[in-house]
């Protein structure tokens, strides 16, 4: 599917300027790449990974500012501190806060107060979504190595593939023999949990905070 998609889309480029979007995991680009479509390595790419500070605030400013609603700067501080810059939060923010404000009636003005009170159902669907990921992880018998990696990265936050590897295979016992620990981390790779920013080879979270449930909910071996 994915290859016809993108040879559809070199045929489409031929003839007019072409803009594709794609939406996905962090692993989206591994997963394209293996496709075999020669388009897609030729093509100029613009990924979407976490998002800096500025970018995130104005990822929840813009859309409410076009609506003629205003959010105070410490409550759109504390959205950007919770959302750790990863997308699905900060729509997740964005919705929460949009339906305070339309409760609000005209002259919108959206608080720190507001956004306090939304933290609550925030940390709700947060910790499902949390859920979701570590039975994606125990389904697979992850969790050891998930443990290992999200303990790695409270000693530095970047990792170069061999060292995450001797790393994860010490960690979780050594018995399985090094093939076993570049195969879990090739796993968590595809699963989002570790992934490669822009061009630097090492290895940083998915998701930071989904580290911390990790280590707190995940044995150690």
């Amino acid at each position: 599917m994915g290859r016809a998609l993108l040879n559809a889309s070199q045929i489409v480029a031929s003839e007019l300027p072409f803009l594709l979007v794609l939406a996905g995991t962090p692993n989206l680009r591994d997963r394209l790449s293996r496709t075999s479509a020669s388009f897609w390595s030729r093509a100029e790419q613009i990924p979407v990974n976490r998002l800096d500070a500025l970018a995130a605030a104005a990822a929840i400013r813009r859309p409410l500012e076009e609506e003629g609603v205003v959010i105070n700067d410490d409550g759109l501080d504390h959205i950007i501190g919770q959302s750790h810059g990863y997308p699905y939060f900060l729509q997740l923010w964005g919705s929460l806060v949009w339906r305070r404000a339309v409760a609000a009636g005209a002259g919108r003005r959206i608080t720190l107060a507001e956004v306090q009170a939304a933290q609550p159902e925030f940390d709700e669907r947060r910790g499902i979504y949390y859920l979701q990921r570590f039975n994606e992880l125990a389904d697979r018998d992850l969790l050891p190595a998930a443990r290992a990696v999200a303990d790695a990265f409270t000693e530095r936050p970047a990792w170069l593939e061999p060292d995450l590897r001797d790393l994860v295979r010490r960690r979780t016992g050594g018995t399985a023999g090094p093939d076993h620990a570049a195969k879990a981390l090739r796993i968590l790779r595809q699963l989002g949990f570790i992934w490669q920013s822009g061009s630097d080879p090492r290895w940083e979270p998915g998701i930071p905070s989904l580290m911390d449930y990790i280590r707190e909910y995940a044995p150690v071996r």
